[in-house]
């Protein structure tokens, strides 16, 4: 082994190697052959996710957008209480027609 290359260094740079690319906390623990999660996690901690995580981002932004224009086109066909409720003058006020009670 060279002076500068360690235990920890031989277990550290694949660990972050694995998160980067991936793969969690569970898979680069057993990997490892850690017998714990926190082991991995510790192993992990300069990991940079960021590009790992727009990534994720980006897709559940994806999946916000279509479930919204599935909604707005369920949304499309239904009717809508007010234009089946009560009915409204031009200013969209409920016309009052006797029965309600008022003065």
């Amino acid at each position: 082994m060279q002076p500068a290359l360690t235990l920890y260094g031989l277990r550290h740079t694949p660990a972050v190697v694995l998160r980067k690319i991936g793969y969690d906390e569970r898979a680069t623990s057993d990997a490892l052959g850690q017998r714990t999660i926190e082991m991995a996690r510790h192993d992990t901690k300069g990991a940079d996710l960021a590009p790992k995580l727009r990534a994720l981002l980006a897709t559940l932004d994806a999946e916000f957008a279509r479930r919204s224009e599935s909604q707005r086109h369920t949304d499309a066909g239904k009717v809508s209480i007010r234009e089946v409720g009560h009915p409204t003058d031009a200013n969209g006020n409920k016309e009052l027609d006797g029965s309600a009670g008022g003065i």
